[in-house]
């Protein structure tokens, strides 16, 4: 897929064209999808595997490099790619100004907030965290305090090793699935969360892509499943077999729970999935950032070289990271979309950015 005619799309969705793009609009069509299997790499929506070539002027180019980041290269020889994302930048600016102030926070009475204010509802709060102890533990700190300061029922889902952890500070545990080691190990010869060409030719790519499937269904798993996740998928039972292990749970286990809320880092990939077959609120917090903006590059991107101005430079990298994301994973997402949530896939042309154009809310923590 051209780079430039995707970047002219993303930032222009009213010129989106299904004839195109969107694989959403032809299964809706009743065209067939091919088979796909997750330890198979997905075909590649340009040439080459892993690179946005521009071929239409822009001069944006993009390849992961052998360590897992984003090598960028811009080198544009008019005004074009400028005139395509500026417009975007300040439409977005004046939205902003536009919005009405949020209403203030609840602060409860005891912690400094004005007498007679209501409190919200108590709610269930699934929080959903993929990655190593370092970034499970603010998450247990922020249930703690939802929990104890707030009233809501928290639920943290994330891998079965941080189980006791998770228990020890009073919260609900429930399982993804997934090896943090295993991530781990990926990580140090990926640094970039994205495979590098010798991961690729190594077939560590199938175990990756294998573990996320895995790591989907568990996000949604956790936010409408009895338990703690350490049992057999449910869905993949006959009422009787499911009945027959709810009566083995211990008690506090047969508490039914279905999510009003999710809280989640950007690797789990399930929540705004999850989010939308639900219809609830979903809030982003991560510890590095990763919502567009002109002030700095996307942590993964390694900007080699570039002529355009740097506000632009840095937006534009998190779009060409979340393409060349999508591009490895939108399969493995979008079957979990069609055979767990019932829901439409989505095309190369809505996922990348969607987060930041449905405006989900993101908070950072260091």
């Amino acid at each position: 897929m051209q780079t430039t005619n995707l970047l002219h799309v993303l930032t222009n969705p009213s010129e989106r064209s299904a004839s195109q793009f969107d694989y959403g609009a032809q299964h809706q069509l009743g065209e067939e999808e091919p088979a796909t299997n997750p330890d198979q790499p997905p075909p590649a929506y340009t040439e080459l595997p892993g690179q946005l070539q521009d071929k239409n002027g822009l001069g944006t180019n993009a390849i992961v490099a052998e360590d897992g980041r984003v090598d960028i290269r811009i080198n544009q020889k008019s005004r074009a790619l400028s005139q395509l994302i500026l417009p975007q930048i300040q439409r977005q600016l004046s939205q902003l100004q536009e919005d009405p102030a949020p209403p203030p926070p609840y602060v409860p009475e005891f912690l400094g907030g004005a007498p007679g204010q209501r409190p919200p509802p108590p709610l269930n709060v699934v929080i959903q965290v993929v990655g190593s102890r370092g970034d499970v533990q603010p998450f247990v700190a922020l249930g703690k305090v939802l929990k104890d300061t707030y009233g809501h029922r928290v639920r943290l889902a994330t891998h079965p090793t941080f189980k006791d952890f998770v228990i020890e500070n009073g919260l609900e545990f429930f399982s993804i699935g997934g090896d943090p080691a295993e991530l781990m190990a990926f990580m140090v010869k990926n640094p970039g969360l994205m495979p590098g060409f010798d991961t690729m030719m190594s077939g560590d790519i199938g175990k990756r892509r294998k573990g996320i499937a895995e790591i989907l269904r568990g996000t949604w798993r956790s936010c409408i499943e009895t338990g703690n996740g350490l049992g057999v998928d449910p869905l993949k039972q006959t009422v009787e077999e499911w009945m027959g292990i709810e009566d083995q749970l211990p008690e506090q286990l047969k508490r039914a729970f279905v999510a009003d809320a999710i809280i989640a880092n950007p690797p789990a990939f399930g929540h705004i999935h999850c989010a939308e077959k639900l219809g609830i609120p979903l809030h982003m917090m991560f510890t590095m950032p990763w919502s567009p903006t002109q002030q700095f590059p996307h942590p993964l991107a390694n900007i080699q070289s570039s002529n355009a101005d740097a506000n632009i430079t840095n937006y534009i990298s998190y779009i060409m990271v979340d393409i060349l994301t999508w591009q490895g994973l939108g399969d493995v997402i979008n079957r979990f979309r069609k055979d767990s949530l019932h829901l439409d896939p989505i095309s190369i042309v809505w996922a990348p950015a969607m987060l930041a154009r449905l405006r989900v809310p993101f908070t950072y923590c260091w």
